[in-house]
């Protein structure tokens, strides 16, 4: 059995989970008050690129970031948001 936010065989037991999983886009922005959320995608240090796949309710590997960079900070989103591009808005945890 995987524990959140772990990959393995999408087997029926899998499946079923998606169900009673939070979808991450649609979570409150806010968490008490002034508090808002924030759902981290890339890691610090990340030398890849990582993005909600919201068909399958988890993070998955979109690119491999060119040779010698990784990201400087958490990158990621806002949930419940969304931007002139379609997207939620990105957020950077410095």
């Amino acid at each position: 059995m995987h524990g959140p936010g772990q990959l393995g065989c999408l087997g029926a037991h899998t499946l079923q989970r998606f169900d009673a999983m939070a979808d991450l886009l649609t979570l409150p922005t806010f968490d008490h008050g002034e508090i808002f959320r924030v759902v981290v995608e890339s890691p610090r240090g990340s030398t890849s690129k990582f993005k909600y796949d919201k068909d399958y309710g988890v993070i998955a590997l979109s690119r491999p970031l060119p040779a010698g960079l990784s990201y400087p900070h958490d990158w990621g989103f806002v949930p419940s948001t969304l931007a002139p591009d379609g997207d939620p808005l990105d957020a950077i945890i410095a």
